[in-house]
Protein backbone atom coordinates (compact mmCIF):
# COMPACT_ATOMS: atom_id res chain seq x y z
CA UNK A 1 0.00 0.00 0.00
CA UNK A 2 2.87 2.39 0.79
CA UNK A 3 4.56 1.93 -2.56
CA UNK A 4 1.34 2.41 -4.54
CA UNK A 5 -0.05 5.17 -2.28
CA UNK A 6 -3.18 3.09 -1.62
CA UNK A 7 -5.34 3.72 1.39
CA UNK A 8 -5.17 0.94 3.92
CA UNK A 9 -8.61 -0.27 4.92
CA UNK A 10 -8.98 -1.65 8.40
CA UNK A 11 -12.22 -3.17 9.51
CA UNK A 12 -13.27 -1.41 12.68
CA UNK A 13 -14.85 -3.59 15.32
CA UNK A 14 -18.53 -2.75 15.70
CA UNK A 15 -19.54 -0.95 18.86
CA UNK A 16 -21.65 -3.26 20.93
CA UNK A 17 -23.92 -1.71 23.51
CA UNK A 18 -23.86 -3.75 26.67
CA UNK A 19 -26.49 -3.43 29.33
CA UNK A 20 -24.94 -2.37 32.61
CA UNK A 21 -24.52 -5.08 35.18
CA UNK A 22 -26.01 -4.10 38.50
CA UNK A 23 -23.91 -5.25 41.41
CA UNK A 24 -25.69 -5.10 44.76
CA UNK A 25 -22.67 -4.47 46.98
CA UNK A 26 -19.72 -3.59 44.76
CA UNK A 27 -16.25 -3.59 46.24
CA UNK A 28 -13.91 -0.65 45.83
CA UNK A 29 -11.75 -2.82 43.55
CA UNK A 30 -14.74 -3.58 41.31
CA UNK A 31 -15.68 0.10 41.09
CA UNK A 32 -12.06 1.09 40.37
CA UNK A 33 -11.82 -1.51 37.60
CA UNK A 34 -15.10 -0.35 36.05
CA UNK A 35 -14.06 3.32 36.26
CA UNK A 36 -10.69 2.64 34.62
CA UNK A 37 -12.44 0.78 31.76
CA UNK A 38 -14.79 3.77 31.35
CA UNK A 39 -11.87 6.22 31.31
CA UNK A 40 -10.06 4.11 28.71
CA UNK A 41 -13.15 4.14 26.45
CA UNK A 42 -13.46 7.91 26.86
CA UNK A 43 -9.76 8.38 26.05
CA UNK A 44 -10.01 6.25 22.92
CA UNK A 45 -13.12 8.13 21.81
CA UNK A 46 -11.42 11.50 22.33
CA UNK A 47 -8.43 10.36 20.26
CA UNK A 48 -10.43 8.84 17.40
CA UNK A 49 -12.65 11.93 17.16
CA UNK A 50 -9.55 13.66 15.84
CA UNK A 51 -7.94 17.06 15.99
CA UNK A 52 -8.05 20.37 14.10
CA UNK A 53 -4.68 21.52 12.72
CA UNK A 54 -3.76 24.84 11.14
CA UNK A 55 -1.63 24.30 8.02
CA UNK A 56 0.80 26.53 6.13
CA UNK A 57 -1.97 27.97 3.94
CA UNK A 58 -3.61 29.39 7.09
CA UNK A 59 -6.55 27.02 6.82
CA UNK A 60 -7.52 24.70 9.66
CA UNK A 61 -8.37 21.14 8.72
CA UNK A 62 -9.82 18.35 10.83
CA UNK A 63 -7.86 15.10 10.97
CA UNK A 64 -9.73 12.03 12.09
CA UNK A 65 -7.68 9.68 14.22
CA UNK A 66 -9.33 6.31 13.72
CA UNK A 67 -6.84 3.44 13.55
CA UNK A 68 -7.25 3.38 9.76
CA UNK A 69 -6.63 7.14 9.56
CA UNK A 70 -3.51 6.86 11.71
CA UNK A 71 -2.05 4.18 9.42
CA UNK A 72 -2.96 6.15 6.30
CA UNK A 73 -1.36 9.25 7.81
CA UNK A 74 1.91 7.35 8.19
CA UNK A 75 1.62 6.22 4.57
CA UNK A 76 1.10 9.84 3.48
CA UNK A 77 4.17 10.90 5.50
CA UNK A 78 6.27 8.27 3.73
CA UNK A 79 5.07 9.57 0.36
CA UNK A 80 4.80 13.25 1.35
CA UNK A 81 6.40 14.51 -1.86
CA UNK A 82 3.56 12.81 -3.78
CA UNK A 83 0.69 13.69 -1.42
CA UNK A 84 -1.70 16.62 -1.35
CA UNK A 85 0.19 18.11 1.61
CA UNK A 86 3.61 19.69 1.48
CA UNK A 87 6.50 18.20 3.42
CA UNK A 88 6.24 21.14 5.84
CA UNK A 89 2.54 20.46 6.39
CA UNK A 90 3.14 16.73 6.80
CA UNK A 91 5.69 17.47 9.53
CA UNK A 92 3.12 19.69 11.25
CA UNK A 93 0.35 17.11 10.86
CA UNK A 94 2.50 14.27 12.22
CA UNK A 95 3.82 16.34 15.13
CA UNK A 96 0.41 17.68 16.14
CA UNK A 97 -1.47 14.40 15.79
CA UNK A 98 1.24 12.64 17.84
CA UNK A 99 1.13 15.37 20.51
CA UNK A 100 -2.68 15.19 20.56
CA UNK A 101 -2.68 11.42 20.99
CA UNK A 102 0.11 11.47 23.57
CA UNK A 103 -1.65 14.14 25.65
CA UNK A 104 -4.78 11.99 25.85
CA UNK A 105 -2.77 8.90 26.75
CA UNK A 106 -0.98 10.87 29.50
CA UNK A 107 -4.32 12.17 30.77
CA UNK A 108 -5.70 8.61 30.93
CA UNK A 109 -2.65 7.42 32.87
CA UNK A 110 -2.95 10.33 35.30
CA UNK A 111 -6.65 9.62 35.86
CA UNK A 112 -5.97 5.89 36.27
CA UNK A 113 -3.36 6.64 38.95
CA UNK A 114 -5.78 9.05 40.62
CA UNK A 115 -8.55 6.42 40.67
CA UNK A 116 -6.18 3.86 42.18
CA UNK A 117 -5.27 6.36 44.91
CA UNK A 118 -8.88 7.09 45.96
CA UNK A 119 -10.32 5.24 48.93
CA UNK A 120 -14.10 5.40 48.59
CA UNK A 121 -16.59 4.22 45.99
CA UNK A 122 -18.13 7.71 45.92
CA UNK A 123 -14.78 9.35 45.13
CA UNK A 124 -13.99 6.84 42.38
CA UNK A 125 -17.48 7.11 40.88
CA UNK A 126 -17.17 10.89 40.68
CA UNK A 127 -14.06 10.83 38.43
CA UNK A 128 -14.82 12.05 34.91
CA UNK A 129 -12.49 11.97 31.89
CA UNK A 130 -13.53 15.46 30.82
CA UNK A 131 -12.70 17.11 34.14
CA UNK A 132 -9.30 17.97 35.56
CA UNK A 133 -7.89 15.96 38.46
Amino acid sequence: AVETNEKVAIEEEPVVEIEPIVVENPTIDYVRSSKIAELKRDCNKAITNGVDIKLSDGETRHFSMSLEDQINLLTMAYLSDESVYSTEDMKTIIAETNAFKNSHIAKFKQLKNHVNYLNTIQEVSAVNYHEEV
